[in-house]
């Protein structure tokens, strides 16, 4: 089975924003990361999850990477929309407080 991942990247005046939708996992992820990095001149990036309908430890370790390479650099990336399982997950292994600011 094929697993699908789109993403899509609105630039805005004041953020960049990056909307996944279908599938975060092993054999999707790597559209992500390489997404991300085309962010890099990017002062403030928010990752919508919205429409995301899995989401698996590959996804969560590229998300959480690419925080805290922005952080590093003294750039801003956010995760919005974040619900259900994803929020359970995050909070289970302490990754709320890193992406979500929770």
């Amino acid at each position: 089975m094929t697993t699908v991942l789109t993403v899509d990247v609105l630039r805005e005046p004041a953020r960049t924003l990056v909307v996944l939708a279908g599938e975060l996992d092993l054999s999707t992820g790597r559209l992500l990361a390489d997404v991300l990095a085309g962010t890099a001149d990017d002062h403030r990036v928010d990752v919508d999850l919205s429409r995301l309908s899995q989401c698996d430890s590959c996804g969560l370790s590229i998300l959480l990477a690419a925080r805290h390479r922005a952080w590093r650099e003294g750039r801003e990336l956010r995760v919005v929309g974040v619900g259900g399982l994803f929020a359970r997950v995050t909070g289970a292994c302490d990754a709320s407080r890193v992406l979500l600011g929770a």
